[in-house]
């Protein structure tokens, strides 16, 4: 399952530009909640109890069991 490209994942390690799939996410919340989101999505590192990845992955359609995967495939990079 491709969540974001090539060229976005690119983008997100050299500035922190958040991929389109994310953006959408952030302007459906409100402005503050908006702020901290992206403040947090420009971790270096990304827990998978964090609530703000949790929702982020289950507004793309993954499942729970999903998300674990993604994280025990990241775990292996």
């Amino acid at each position: 399952m491709q969540m974001i490209t090539s060229d976005e994942a690119l983008a997100m390690t050299k500035d922190g530009t958040p991929p389109a799939a994310v953006s959408a996410v952030f302007a459906q919340m409100p402005a503050d909640q908006a702020l901290l989101a992206q403040i947090d999505f420009a971790a270096i590192a990304y827990y998978r109890d964090n609530p703000l990845i949790t929702t982020m992955m289950q507004a793309s359609g993954m499942t729970a069991e999903q998300i674990d995967q993604f994280f025990i495939a990241a775990a292996q990079l």
